[in-house]
């Protein structure tokens, strides 16, 4: 049994590697449509180097199927990557795109001050900040 796998290896990654691939695909589109990232660097980053370290040890060992849908897939991370850095910069404009999915949009109410969760609307429709929770 194993020898049947040894003797396929190049294949058999290659192909778990394509459909990993793959699977990136819809997470790729929809950050381009949303103009908005929701995959962290600390995953995309590292991803894409290990995946171009497995490139250069398949290569290394002669797996060159292998090689290339790995580094196909490092490539993809990549994109994710530099979606990440490029949607969510600090100015705002991540949540200010009027057709972003919901779904994706990041809450930086964090960022310019109080969260929503602790303002409130008096009875006089005075938009204010609770005081005990020293805001």
């Amino acid at each position: 049994m194993l020898d049947f796998i040894a003797d396929r290896a190049d294949i058999i990654i290659a192909g778990v590697q394509t459909a990993l691939t793959l699977d990136m695909l819809p997470t790729i589109w929809t950050q381009f449509r949303a103009r908005a990232s929701t995959v962290p660097l600390t995953s995309s980053i590292p991803t894409a180097v290990g995946l171009s370290v497995l490139g250069l040890v398949f290569f290394a060992t002669g797996l060159y199927i292998a090689t290339v849908t790995v580094l196909v897939g490092s490539v993809a991370w990549v994109v994710v990557a530099a979606q990440r850095i490029r949607y969510n910069r600090h100015d705002g404009s991540t949540t200010q795109t009027p057709d972003a999915d919901p779904e994706f949009r990041i809450d930086d109410s964090r960022l310019s001050g109080a969260s929503s969760a602790l303002r409130a609307t008096a009875a006089d429709g005075c938009d204010c900040t609770h005081k005990e929770y020293g805001v």
